[in-house]
């Protein structure tokens, strides 16, 4: 059993506070359509998940030219 390895969180803990402070900010300008059931939840997902993924695309397209 190998215990030097460990799976490292997809996420560090100051990036997981800092979308929750980014929404509650966006919640109180944007109230009635970010708060709603449907982009609310995704709200997390396109921030930590998504936005870089477009941001890494971008990026290699760039070099790649």
């Amino acid at each position: 059993m190998n215990r030097t390895k460990s799976t490292p969180e997809p996420y560090r803990v100051w990036d997981q506070l800092a979308v929750v402070v980014l929404f509650v900010a966006a919640g109180l300008i944007f109230k009635n359509w970010l708060l709603n059931g449907y982009i609310g939840p995704l709200f997390p997902l396109a921030v930590l998940y998504l936005a870089p993924l477009l941001i890494r695309r971008v990026r290699k397209a760039r070099r790649e030219r």
